[in-house]
């Protein structure tokens, strides 16, 4: 099937969802240590990073759930709405990651690390929505063409007198 293509191909580009953790412990870790020094203003910085971080480990567990079945593949439908979910909660990190960068002491390099990992995600979102909505197609025609009467095949014998 061509939707099960897409997925697989988006797969290879994000060989697991663990990836995007990497790349999460990664950004806590610098940003965390590139934060200025202990005050109120790191703290604040810590728990806001903090929360969204954890919402997003959240989302990532979710969709890591959805592969560890029999075939270990995302079911374009089922992971849709958690990667178009886990695709806002990486922008909303990123939002705040860019508000807060000079408060919060972000370098650059781990915002524009991240910002090409929140555009994959959201590539890869919108590649499982498409074969999500191909495969809803199919299966609609399917069921449509199963509902059509099937013409009779028989070559038809002549009538009248031979």
């Amino acid at each position: 099937m061509k939707s099960v293509s897409v997925i697989r191909r988006a797969a290879s580009t994000m060989p697991g969802v663990n990836l995007v953790a990497g790349v999460l412990a990664i950004a806590a870790i610098c940003g965390i240590s590139a934060i200025a020094p202990a005050s109120a203003q790191s703290a604040s910085c810590q728990n806001d990073f903090a929360e969204l971080n954890k919402k997003l480990e959240g989302k990532i567990a979710s969709l890591n759930a959805l592969s560890k079945g029999k075939k270990k593949q995302l079911d374009p439908a089922a992971a849709c709405p958690r990667l178009r979910d886990l695709a806002g909660t990486e922008r909303q990190l990123l939002a705040y990651m860019k508000k807060e960068q000079s408060w919060c002491g972000i370098p650059d390099d781990l915002i524009q690390k991240f910002t090409e990992r929140a555009n994959n995600t959201a590539r890869i979102s919108g590649q499982a929505c498409r074969a999500a909505s191909m495969q809803s197609q199919m299966r609609k025609q399917a069921q449509q063409q199963a509902a059509q009467p099937v013409a009779d095949q028989r070559p038809k014998l002549p009538s009248g007198p031979l």
